[in-house]
């Protein structure tokens, strides 16, 4: 895994986190706009991992109120 390709990683789980909003396209809508998420769960799955990267859907699915 490069640098340039980390921002499509699920820092939970390592697998592809499918953004639709990619470095170019900045500012669009992606499918994980409407899932609501429990902030303390979120913190403490993600703990000291990077938290400027997305969740795919899965993780972010476990993590939904």
């Amino acid at each position: 895994m490069t640098i340039e390709n980390t921002w499509a990683i699920c820092p939970v789980c390592g697998k592809s986190n499918s953004c639709q909003i990619d470095q170019v396209n900045r500012g669009g809508t992606c499918w994980c706009f409407g899932i609501l998420v429990d902030q303390e769960k979120l913190e403490s799955i993600l703990g000291s991992k990077p938290k400027d990267q997305c969740l795919c859907s899965d993780c972010l699915n476990k993590l939904s109120v």
